[in-house]
């Protein structure tokens, strides 16, 4: 703001701009594929969830998907993969990839929190382990939340063509839903205990229970 203030620009006219740019691919996007609105999933958005706010208010809606930190973390420490998002977390717990990725997820998920609770009519919460279990069940409120009609067909959504962007890999292994956790308890008991209470205290306040 500090260049576009020295050049007349207040900040609202500047937000209203943004708007207008981003809002223009998104919603360009929607219309050329039939559809009445979109949706992305860019978990580096954690970063920025005010300026998100800013940027869309009472427009948007927040969906905020949930896993058990130590599962997480036990992701996060595949050795056949490197997650440049952790390896500050990593350096500061003495090279420990595990703990780094406990408190990066503590981390990020005190910032969800801090946002839900901010704005709690724009959000929604679900669990992972919810959703990988009980998927209609899960996703039904969420709709329901959403203002949309239940469509059944989301269930199945590895029988339709997607554009993928940025996605995890592991989605185009996988056909449907499926169960994904509990992978943690491979670690010894004291890796867990020290991977459980480095999540803390985000670990409590969303109702995972310390290994």
């Amino acid at each position: 703001m500090a260049g576009l203030d020295s050049m007349g620009y207040g900040r609202e006219q500047v937000v209203a701009s943004l708007r207008a740019f981003v809002g223009d691919f998104f919603d360009g996007y929607a219309r050329a594929a039939g559809k009445a609105r979109w949706a992305d999933k860019t978990p580096n958005y954690v970063a920025c969830l005010p300026e998100l706010w800013e940027l869309f208010g009472r427009d948007a809606r927040f969906v905020l998907l949930v896993r058990n930190g130590l599962d997480v973390a036990y992701s996060l420490s595949d050795p056949h993969r490197h997650f440049p998002a952790i390896d500050e977390h990593v350096r500061e717990a003495d090279g420990s990839t595990p703990i780094g990725a406990a408190r990066y997820w503590s981390d990020q998920n005190e910032r969800i929190e801090a946002f839900r609770q901010a704005h709690p009519e724009a959000c929604f919460r679900l669990r992972y382990e919810d959703l990988t279990t009980q998927p209609e069940a899960t996703l039904r409120p969420m709709f329901d939340f959403l203002g949309e009609p239940w469509d059944p067909s989301v269930l199945e959504y590895d029988r339709f063509e997607h554009h993928s962007g940025f996605e995890d890999p592991d989605v185009k292994r996988r056909r449907g839903i499926e169960p994904n956790s509990g992978r943690a308890a491979a670690w010894p008991a004291d890796l867990q205990r020290a991977v459980g209470a480095a999540c803390e205290p985000a670990l409590t306040t969303l109702g995972y229970a310390a290994r």
